[in-house]
């Protein structure tokens, strides 16, 4: 039974010790021609409302409220600043 359970351990360990094909040239990815470039520089109004082609309230109410929700950097920033400062103040508080 131990000589079975030996030979199956070397067997996968020297399973995973084969030689791998490596291709050192492959072929190169093709480019698109046509149909993944832009037509105009100017975007279309149903480009800015990609989701609206989707007709799915749900998905509306979630695009709708991640507008409303979405902050800007600095907005970001100052309530860090502002979260570090109650917590300080907090902190201070357990002071003697």
């Amino acid at each position: 039974m131990i000589r079975l359970i030996i030979t199956t351990l070397f067997g996968i360990f020297f399973a995973g010790c084969q030689p791998h094909n490596i291709d050192y040239f492959p072929d190169p990815i093709p480019i698109g021609e046509g149909e993944y470039s832009i037509s105009s520089q100017e975007s279309k109004a149903s480009d800015q409302f990609w989701w609206a082609a989707f007709d799915d309230s749900k998905l509306d109410l979630l695009i709708r409220e991640a507008i409303a929700n979405n902050f800007n950097v600095m907005q970001a920033v100052a309530r860090l600043t502002q979260a570090s400062s109650l917590t300080r103040q907090a902190k201070v508080k357990r002071l003697p």
